[in-house]
């Protein structure tokens, strides 16, 4: 799934998403080949 529906799961906002994966607080998300971010399993609950 990609950040913006995660965001809206967890009630944070993309910039605070990625705020916490530059800062180390959550591992990076693998990426498509697209470059967009992708997000499952225990990063979407």
């Amino acid at each position: 799934m990609h950040i913006g529906i995660v965001t809206k799961k967890i009630d944070l906002s993309v910039d605070a998403i990625r705020f916490c994966e530059r800062q180390g607080l959550l591992p990076r998300a693998p990426r498509t080949q697209g470059g967009f971010r992708r997000y499952g399993g225990r990063e979407g609950k």
